[in-house]
């Protein structure tokens, strides 16, 4: 799919996707700064001011008038925040673009941040965070970072803590969007069926006038790992989570389509190796893997929910499938079907104006490049099987291995578990 790229003078950039054939446009903004970019001090404010502009900006006065001006006109505003990146997307009809991106860019450019919305969106902030700490299957993921990536923001909870939340005050939001929402960090993307004079036109008149700032340096993550560790929440559950990390590849390594595949063979869907053999023997009730890749770092995330009493057969279950994936080679046949299942999503997600002004946007954002979707499925069908089992012993590595549980364990069970991990 062919895009247009521009940049303006003051460095904000601008993806543009003509899709003549869709039925809608997408409207995406995104700002490279998420919680790796935070101080433990104002932990979960990435997060926080995603939420906060919503509340106001000076051409809208407040969330009712934000939500109307797009549900009004039949359309769809939200936004995200990750470790890497912040995104205020809407989606419209066509004849509505315009008005869209007057919301999209006020919400970036203008927020009114203002004491009283701060102090009332911080009860929000904190039941969220109650809300996943009631939740183990949410919860372990941030165990799992933390194992991962210790002693680095990338370790940290998105949402920050309660403490840290209750602490926050405007001047905290002014001078983290002083330093974070500058113009060498911010990436327009907008798909779909509009003219690229509509698109270029919008983008200049309300990115012209962003000062022009760079963010700042990277914090990079550096592992230094031995041996496998475990972390345990005893809780009392009725039923147990793990979540195992396998901390390897960036989005930067070519070993990434390789990723792809063995993720798609292992943990995707209903016919992944872990579903077959683990959820249909009845070792665990959810089961499954993704891959995270990050600019300098990334990790293979394996999880499940199984039956308090199950927890060594489910994970030993799970070490049996990462060893077979290092031990036998991938036949052709199921090589074939691991790439069907990527590639089908990817087409589908080809019609959607909204995602695929997420995929180009986001890779401009995080790599300031960017791979067609044309290309990444050259790269992706040229994966072998020699290819998936080089990479799993790469990966496959004690140096690379961590395991967070939530259970109703005592601490013994951790020194019991570590035995199992095991390559």
């Amino acid at each position: 799919m062919k895009y247009i790229r521009q940049t303006l003078a003051n460095g904000v950039r601008l993806i543009f996707t003509p899709m003549p054939q869709s039925l809608s446009v997408g409207v995406n903004v995104f700002v490279g700064t998420g919680s790796r970019n935070e101080a433990a001090q104002i932990n979960g404010i990435s997060h926080f001011l995603e939420h906060l502009v919503f509340k106001g900006t000076k051409k809208y006065e407040n969330s009712r008038i934000i939500s109307e001006s797009i549900e009004g006109l039949g359309g769809m505003i939200n936004a995200y925040t990750s470790d890497s990146l912040t995104n205020f997307h809407a989606r419209v009809t066509p004849p509505h673009f315009e008005e869209a991106f007057r919301v999209v860019a006020s919400l970036v450019l203008e927020p009114l941040l203002r004491p009283k919305d701060i102090d009332a969106e911080k009860g929000v902030i904190i039941e969220e965070i109650n809300r996943k700490e009631d939740d183990p299957q949410d919860k372990v993921f941030e165990h799992i970072a933390r194992l991962t990536f210790p002693n680095h923001p990338l370790g940290r909870p998105t949402l920050g803590s309660s403490e840290v939340i209750r602490s926050l005050s405007q001047k905290d939001f002014l001078d983290y969007r002083a330093e974070n929402y500058v113009s060498q960090n911010t990436v327009v993307s907008i798909a779909g069926n509009i003219s690229e004079d509509r698109a270029v036109t919008m983008f200049e008149n309300k990115f012209s006038s962003l000062t022009k700032n760079s963010s700042s340096p990277l914090n990079k993550f550096f592992a230094v790992q031995l041996e496998p560790q475990v972390f345990l929440e005893k809780k009392e559950t009725e039923q147990a989570h793990f979540c195992l990390s396998l901390r390897g590849l960036s989005l930067f390594d070519e070993r990434r389509y390789a990723l792809a595949v063995l993720n798609s063979i292992l943990g995707a869907g209903m016919s992944s190796r872990l579903f077959l053999n683990i959820r249909e023997k009845g070792l665990a009730y959810s089961v499954g893997s993704l891959p995270d890749l990050l600019v300098d770092t990334g990790a293979l995330y394996v999880f499940a929910g199984f039956s308090v009493s199950r927890i060594n057969e489910a994970l030993a279950a799970v070490m049996g499938e990462l060893k077979r994936l290092k031990e036998e080679q991938v036949g052709e046949e199921e090589l074939k079907k691991a790439l069907e299942k990527i590639k089908g999503p990817l087409y589908f997600e080809l019609e959607d104006p909204a995602a695929v002004g997420d995929w180009y946007g986001k890779q401009e954002v995080m790599k300031g490049e960017i791979e067609t979707e044309e290309e990444y499925l050259k790269s992706l069908t040229a994966v072998t099987p020699k290819d998936v089992r080089g990479l799993a012993n790469d990966l496959l590595d004690k140096r690379n291995l961590n395991l967070a549980i939530i259970g109703p364990y005592k601490e013994e069970k951790k020194a019991e578990l570590l035995k199992l991990l095991k390559f």
